[in-house]
């Protein structure tokens, strides 16, 4: 959960490569940032002692202590000690079910959802996507008002109710009764025309069996909501489990697989289609078989990107 998840993150985190919106300030001076050791989140190596200027909420020159200058007026922040790294993303959230102990429905309030973005912030997470566990219109609102400048906390990002096959949505008691349970296509790009009408920022499916408790969502029915969404310009990412609808997934066009496959070792082609589509994973931290998957696709990741680096240097394949 997001209580203890992000509790091993830096104790200052700055907005940069991966953030939301630029860093702010709280009025539109420069301001100077010293002493940090500082992450840039680019690959390259942290800069220890180091110094980075923000001119009207953008981090516009970063180096080391004494080499960055500051225009005449200058704010200045000591920031001996501390770490700066780009803000995190929950890229796979549940907000609001928590309280405490007790992991409920009846937890999925307002003021408990707030309270999730508030802490996700201060533990250094610029954004949370909900995905799919969402009832009534209360992530609405939040968002409205985030996106309105009335609350803060960290971004929300929300799905709306996710789309299944009749019980394969989300199995907790306490998430009973939210997806949308389709058994046709019509059914399928009815729900998704509801959520985009709502203007949410992706579309949720479950895929997978559950367990053996209810049917697989069908080829033809997740084709369905693939190709809907991306009419609305929404990207759709999938719950899956099976090694055999991650290759159907990805092939039928799918944004994102929100677990890795967890029934055998990702074969070598579905490995290399999830980089050649371009497909965001959610990673599974703890599985065997799903950290064998995450090495596995790091390795292509990693050849991919060295690849792509080498052409735009050398203006040639790389061999």
């Amino acid at each position: 959960m997001l209580r203890e998840t992000f509790a091993l993150c830096v104790v200052v985190a700055l907005a940069a490569a991966f953030s939301i919106q630029p860093v702010t300030s709280q009025t539109n001076v420069a301001v100077l940032y010293e002493g940090a050791r500082l992450i840039s989140g680019d690959g390259s190596a942290p800069i220890n002692d180091s110094a980075f200027l923000v001119e009207n909420g953008t981090i516009v020159t970063v180096g080391r202590k004494g080499a960055v200058t500051a225009p005449r007026g200058a704010g200045r922040v000591n920031l001996t000690g501390k770490t700066v790294m780009p803000t995190l993303i929950d890229a796979h959230g549940h907000p609001g079910f928590q309280r405490g102990l007790t992991y409920s429905a009846d937890n999925f309030t307002r003021e408990n959802i707030v309270d999730d973005l508030n802490r996700a912030l201060y533990f250094g997470v610029a954004a949370v996507q909900s995905q799919g566990i969402e009832k009534g219109d209360v992530t609405y609102q939040i968002r409205a008002d985030q996106e309105a400048g009335k609350i803060g906390g960290a971004r929300l990002r929300i799905a709306g109710r996710g789309i299944g096959a009749p019980n394969a949505g989300p199995g907790g008691a306490a998430y009973a009764g939210i997806a949308y349970e389709v058994t046709t296509e019509d059914q399928a790009r009815k729900a998704v025309q509801e959520v985009a009408a709502r203007k949410v920022n992706l579309v949720k499916i479950w895929v997978d069996d559950r367990n053996g408790r209810a049917p697989r969502l069908s080829p033809d029915l997740f084709r369905a909501v693939i190709d809907e969404g991306h009419k609305h310009g929404l990207q759709v990412n999938a719950h899956v489990f099976y090694h055999t609808d991650a290759v159907d997934l990805v092939n039928a066009g799918v944004d994102a697989l929100v677990h890795l496959v967890r029934d055998k070792e990702m074969d070598d082609a579905l490995v290399a289609s999830v980089v050649q589509h371009n497909v965001y994973v959610n990673p599974n931290l703890s599985p065997e078989r799903a950290r064998s998957n995450e090495a596995n696709l790091s390795v292509r990741r990693t050849a991919a990107s060295s690849e792509a680096a080498a052409r735009r240097r050398w203006g040639r394949r790389a061999t």
